[in-house]
């Protein structure tokens, strides 16, 4: 609970920041949005470390069906800004991260497994902004959202207790660290070989 509370306190303080910094409009509908996914968090994992399945999975659902809204808002309301863009990015860095910990605390898996997992968070967490202030622009793929949403797909599996997470938890890792390859490769300029392609 502590390192949620710690992780989503420094998550605030990070926005208002950015949020004091930025010429761009941060306080708007789809950052409001963003901000809720961060307000779920403690209350998550309370839930976790409690074995309380039935809270833990309305909260991630909470979270999970939060993360689309923000960004169908920002199209809509013509709202699209690079701060919002970075915002999204780092709640879903924040949330993924601090669930992992927590299901490790609550030993739902090894911690063998959460450095896996931790290793390419972490390091996407360096390359993206040196990317960014390399390239003056946010990079991004579509293999990064499947990321993203493998990773909820598999904290879902975990609290439901399927028989096959821990296979959906290694799928979710090596696709993370090919997402890692990917970007270094772009953050050193350098072709991706595209073998399905003529």
């Amino acid at each position: 609970l502590a390192v949620a509370v710690l992780l989503t306190l420094i998550s605030g303080f990070d926005f208002f920041i950015r949020l004091a910094r930025s010429e761009e409009r941060a306080i708007n509908l789809p950052n409001t949005i963003t901000t809720l996914r961060f307000l779920f968090v403690p209350f998550l994992v309370y839930s976790i470390l409690s074995s309380n399945s039935t809270w833990s999975l309305v909260f991630i659902c909470l979270i999970i069906v939060s993360d689309k809204p923000d960004g169908l808002s920002a199209r809509f309301t013509a709202q699209i800004t690079s701060f919002g863009r970075k915002y999204d990015a780092f709640a879903d860095f924040t949330v993924i991260t601090t669930v992992a910990i927590t299901l490790h605390l609550a030993s739902y898996f090894s911690l063998q497994w959460l450095l896996l997992l931790l290793l390419p968070i972490i390091m996407n967490l360096f390359i993206k902004p040196i990317y960014f202030v390399k390239k003056h622009e946010l990079f991004s793929t579509g293999l990064g959202k499947i990321v993203i949403g493998m990773s909820y797909i598999t904290i879902v599996a975990y609290l439901i207790s399927f028989p096959y997470r821990h296979t959906l938890l290694a799928l979710t890792i090596s696709i993370a660290y090919f997402y890692v390859i990917l970007d270094l490769l772009h953050l050193l300029d350098k072709k991706i070989p595209r073998p399905w392609k003529k």
